[in-house]
């Protein structure tokens, strides 16, 4: 119990911590032709090397931190963050044809609570989620998407998955949910 409440705390404190300091809000990326339409074979996590270069052009070093896709009237709406060298961060917005920078620039301090995902360690796409919310009693349509990675006692990329009625938590590396 005490470490379930732990990880939901450190999950809401990432992504608190990486709206604030390193990113647009999900809602704040309007749809602009880029969303992607979720039922195509296309995943976001096969885009992160196109946001990298992106993000490359601007940071030092960029390293991902998060991915984040939230449902728009044409698609799903992608967002990537990186930290760079020092107090750097961009965001770039990504679908399967472009990637594009939406801001960047200097942090006023270094977040703490999240490390750089390793995208190799991703076993559990996208596509997985909806099965897996299925599978533990949860309808309807995903919503929002994030995955990210909390700095824990053992750190796993996690997919955090948001449902009409309910969230899911997923282990993006063993497929487990919590």
């Amino acid at each position: 119990m005490v470490s379930k409440l732990a990880a939901l705390l450190a999950a809401v404190l990432l992504s608190t911590s990486l709206i604030a300091c390193g990113g647009p809000e999900l809602d704040q990326a309007d749809d602009d032709g880029m969303a992607e339409d979720l039922r195509s074979s296309n995943e976001p996590t096969d885009w992160v090397s196109a946001a990298k270069k992106v993000a490359a052009e601007a940071i030092p070093s960029p390293r991902l931190v998060r991915l984040s896709g939230t449902a728009k009237t044409s698609g799903y709406a992608w967002v990537f963050t990186f930290y760079g060298d020092g107090k750097s961060f961009a965001t770039v917005k990504a679908n399967s044809r472009t990637a594009k920078l939406l801001e960047h620039g200097t942090l006023p301090f270094v977040p703490t609570g999240s490390s750089s995902i390793d995208i190799s360690a991703v076993r559990v796409n996208l596509s997985d989620l909806a099965p897996l919310a299925k599978q533990h009693g949860i309808k309807g349509d995903l919503k929002a998407a994030e995955l990210s990675q909390a700095v824990t006692a053992r750190p796993a990329p996690r997919w955090y998955a948001q449902f009409p009625e309910a969230a899911l938590r997923v282990n993006a590396a063993t497929g487990d949910v919590e």
